[in-house]
């Protein structure tokens, strides 16, 4: 399986993201992040494969 973060700062867009993301089973979508500052923290949080 491969874990992913997903960064945007669009919250439209995340769900977008997420819902297509989510629909294969392959894919863990760990978190998302609005802007750079959030997204290094959950890298550090949840070291997702993919960000």
């Amino acid at each position: 399986m491969v874990t992913v973060l997903i960064v945007d700062d669009d919250d439209l867009m995340r769900a977008g993201l997420r819902a297509v993301l989510s629909s294969d089973e392959t894919i863990d979508v760990v978190g998302e992040a609005a802007d750079g500052r959030a997204a290094l923290d959950r890298v550090r949080q949840l070291s997702p494969r993919w960000c």
